[in-house]
C-alpha cells in the first residue's frame, strides 16, 4: 500500500496530497495520523500556500471512511464532561438560562 498523505514543499508552495483513490480518498485513521504532523511540517517550513489535494480523476474526498470509523467505539469526552459542567449562563452571555 503507498502512503496515505503525500507532502511535496518547494517554492514557497506546500502540495498535501491524500491518497486513497480506491475509496474516493475517504478519511481514516491512518489518513488523520499523517495529515496532522505533515500540517505541522508546512506551518515550519517557508511555504506561504498551501494546497491540498486528493489522488485520482472521481473524487477530491468523499469525508470520512465510514466502514473505518464505524468500527470505533464511542468514548466519553473530557471536552463534553467540561462543557456539560458549565453553567448557560457561562455558554451563552446575557441568556435568561441561569
Amino acid at each position: 500500500m503507498s502512503e496515505p498523505v503525500r507532502l511535496k514543499i518547494g517554492e514557497g508552495v506546500a502540495w498535501l496530497t491524500i491518497s486513497r483513490p480506491d475509496k474516493l480518498n475517504a478519511l481514516d485513521g491512518e489518513m488523520v495520523d499523517a495529515i496532522v504532523p505533515a500540517c505541522r511540517e508546512i506551518e515550519r517550513s517557508a511555504a506561504k500556500v498551501a494546497i491540498l489535494t486528493g489522488e485520482g480523476e472521481r473524487s477530491f474526498c468523499a469525508g470520512g471512511d465510514i466502514d473505518a470509523w464505524s468500527m470505533l467505539r464511542p468514548r466519553p469526552s473530557a471536552a463534553i464532561g467540561c462543557v456539560m459542567a458549565m453553567r448557560p449562563s457561562m455558554l451563552w452571555p446575557g441568556s435568561r438560562f441561569r
